[in-house]
């Protein structure tokens, strides 16, 4: 071998950690596009994604592959045979344009860092330092959107949303808001509340996991931040995935230890609940309605392609034109009419697969460090799992950072290095 296994480690980190930044640039911009600036660096940015596509097929592919084992071997050829399938369906797609593009932003965004998962030698040492990137980029964002919500300006744009912003001297920093009385819904550097509460679902769960790990009064403090700018959201989607995984992560921690830094991380949820009451009760009101409207869309429309569906990446146009939305709402719907149930059927591979090895795995751990990494992702997943029934952010062509994270985090599972490799980068 022409390298090292620990330099190897270091460059396929390297490469997961450029396609993270770029997935979250592009997520962050993208939206803003009517800004001349913001359209040429998406562009740039989409570009460079797709340079980096091809240096990861050219430099890092061949040292990766082939995998020996049958997990990865299964994983991988259903994963193909997925994605092989949403360009074949561009030939009865009813956008074929949308759908060819859609399929190419799946491949390029979420099959190098997939790979790359799978790949590493040393998967905890990577989940460690992916802790802190999260709990610091999450409690980043928190400040900038917690900052502007303090101090900012606001400038009405009607329709019940806002814009705050902050001047600097000539620079200005800013968000968007929506009025949810007695509250504003932040947004952050993101396009909608719930795309802002789903980042800050996950980066809470690994600051929580962090706590674990180093039980230290600032990472406290990190998670508070980042659950106070959650409840300010008022996603209810990504407060139910929160909840979600510290109940599966209780009960895994019951079985290990450690029950006590649940109790506390529930402490600061609650306490920040109480203080958010009264607008999380106005929010509650509308309940499923306008789900209802778009799932019946879906319904509809599946009853006119059952098998094969409408082509992938087509769901904003089905919805648009009926409801005005831009997805269903729900992960598995969205697939099911896209993809129809021929490729619903691989999409609950990568879904139950990945699941029943972490499963078989937990069987057999004695170590409990070994025991919470592998129950983390579990958790992490079933929040992912309870988001994925009421929004449309894990498997979505549009989903920039959402769909290459997912991905990621259900390779933790498949990989047979996770979580019982104790060395270090």
């Amino acid at each position: 071998m022409l390298i090292s296994e620990k330099k190897l480690e270091k460059i396929l980190f390297v490469f997961w950690l450029l396609f993270f930044f770029l997935e979250f640039n592009l997520q962050i911009f993208s939206w803003r596009e009517s800004c001349i600036f913001c359209k040429s660096l998406v562009n740039f940015l989409y570009n460079l994604v797709i340079i980096f596509f091809f240096c990861f097929l050219i430099l890092i592919l061949l040292a990766v592959l082939p995998f020996s084992d049958k997990e990865r071997k299964n994983f991988l050829t259903i994963l193909f045979v997925f994605i092989l399938y949403m360009f074949i369906s561009s030939f009865w797609s009813i956008a074929p344009r949308f759908s060819i593009l859609g399929t190419f932003q799946i491949l390029i965004f979420s099959l190098p860092m997939t790979m790359i998962t799978l790949s590493f030698k040393y998967p905890k040492s990577i989940l460690k330092k992916l802790a802190i990137l999260f709990a610091i980029f999450g409690s980043l964002t928190s400040l900038f959107s917690l900052f502007l919500f303090l101090f900012g300006k606001i400038k009405d744009l009607g329709g019940g949303f806002y814009f705050q912003f902050f001047n600097f001297g000539t620079f200005q920093i800013s968000q968007l808001i929506s009025i949810n009385f007695p509250f504003f819904s932040i947004y952050s550097v993101f396009h909608n509340p719930n795309t802002f509460g789903f980042w800050l679902f996950i980066t809470i769960c690994f600051t929580f996991f962090l706590l674990l790990e180093y039980k230290r009064l600032t990472i406290f403090l990190l998670a508070f931040i980042q659950i106070l700018a959650l409840f300010l959201t008022f996603s209810r989607a990504s407060l139910l995935s929160l909840f979600g995984f510290l109940v599966c992560f209780l009960i895994f921690l019951r079985k290990k230890g450690g029950l006590k830094f649940f109790l506390l991380f529930c402490l600061i949820f609650f306490i920040i609940l109480f203080s958010t009451f009264e607008g999380w009760k106005g929010k509650m009101k509308p309940g499923l309605g306008k789900r209802w409207e778009t799932w019946k869309v879906a319904f509809q429309t599946l009853e006119e392609k059952p098998f094969l569906g409408t082509g992938q990446a087509t769901s904003e146009i089905l919805v648009k034109n009926k409801t005005g939305d831009i997805h269903f709402h729900n992960s598995f719907i969205e697939v099911l009419v896209e993809l129809g149930i021929l490729g619903f059927l691989f999409y609950l591979f990568l879904w139950i697969y990945p699941i029943k090895i972490g499963f078989k795995k937990l069987k057999g751990l004695a170590k409990k460090d070994d025991f919470i990494y592998l129950a983390f992702i579990l958790s992490l997943l079933f929040g992912f799992f309870l988001n994925a029934l009421f929004e449309s952010r894990i498997f979505y062509s549009g989903g920039f950072l959402f769909t290459p994270l997912w991905f990621s985090f259900v390779s933790f599972l498949v990989n047979p290095n996770f979580p019982k490799s104790t060395d270090k980068v």
